[in-house]
């Protein structure tokens, strides 16, 4: 058996801790790795090659419940390993790494596709609200910004892991004007915004998204002062798997993360991810045009069989 993918493995394990976080850094992490596994590939039976390859998709497709971006990388490359032709593993391995090779610039260039839409929305200086970290929406205000069309930005801290920190620290060292908040701030904020970026973990069927802890009430924040909240995120952040499930399954973290203080009578719930509601969001930027709520899913789902990647997503949930 061949047993050679020790980048992947240990990925899979960070992912596993969070040390890796973040969707567009998971996906980035998992294609990464494969493609350093595969250009060393020194397999000889091309059907363990694969068969070990389908093995820890399998166990990167069950990770993380609010990761849809992944699954969709992982869910292209199983149909293509399962239709491939290859007569041995050396040209097996270079069709995997062209793949996933080729998602990574499709990534990059829709990235570059939701920056034009989102600064083409605006004709004059702006004040942009934003919450948690998100490299898609750190590039679309680096844009906004080249274009002469941002004032400054308002962000928040985003506890417990301190997320915005990061995209403070990213845009001021770019020198963009960052006035950063604490989570609790966003009342006394929102009415110097001109708008709310936000980016998404996940996007479901109903119209809603799933995003850092804290997005729903700034985002009702927003609401209330008439600002609108846009989400700028890739058309593959939806989840064609919500079509099929009553309620989001998202994630739950360590209360340490919050407060290592312990007492018999203190519970520390430590929700990871808010459910945004679809009347909350103006507008989906992504790679592939603007929608509203409804109608990424509508799109989605002309280009992805829902019945298929709910058989792919039962066989990875058995083990298989």
């Amino acid at each position: 058996m061949y047993k050679d993918f020790s980048n992947l493995e240990k990925t899979e394990k960070k992912i596993k801790s969070l040390e890796i976080q973040g969707a567009s850094k998971i996906e980035r992490s998992v294609e990464d790795a494969i493609i350093k596994d595969l250009t060393k590939n020194k397999a000889k039976n091309i059907k363990d090659l694969k068969k070990e390859l389908v093995k820890l998709l399998g166990k990167v497709w069950m990770l993380r419940p609010t990761e849809p971006a992944l699954r969709s990388f992982v869910y292209y490359l199983y149909l293509m390993i399962i239709q491939d032709d290859s007569k041995d593993s050396e040209s097996f391995a270079k069709k995997v790494i062209k793949f996933t090779k080729r998602d990574l610039q499709e990534s990059e260039k829709g990235k570059k596709t939701i920056a034009e839409s989102f600064v083409d929305m605006f004709d004059k200086e702006v004040v942009v609200f934003t919450h948690c970290h998100s490299h898609t929406v750190e590039y679309c205000i680096e844009k906004l910004s080249d274009a002469g069309l941002l004032d400054y930005v308002i962000n928040t801290e985003t506890r417990p892991a301190f997320q915005g920190r990061i995209t403070a620290k990213n845009l001021v060292e770019k020198g963009i004007k960052v006035k950063h908040v604490v989570d609790s701030g966003a009342y006394q904020m929102m009415d110097k915004a001109d708008v709310f970026v936000s980016g998404c973990d996940g996007i479901l069927s109903n119209g809603s998204i799933v995003n850092k802890i804290g997005t729903t009430q700034i985002s009702m924040i927003a609401e209330k002062f008439n600002v609108p909240h846009y989400v700028l995120t890739h058309i593959d952040k939806f989840d064609p798997l919500s079509l099929y499930e009553s309620e989001p399954n998202l994630d739950k973290r360590a209360p340490e993360e919050v407060w290592d203080y312990k007492n018999k009578n203190l519970e520390i719930i430590n929700n990871a991810f808010d459910l945004v509601p679809s009347y909350l969001i103006q507008q989906i930027i992504t790679d592939k045009g603007n929608f509203d709520p409804y109608g990424v899913g509508d799109y989605y789902l002309k280009q992805v069989n829902a019945h298929k990647f709910k058989e792919v997503f039962d066989m990875f949930s058995k083990g298989c």
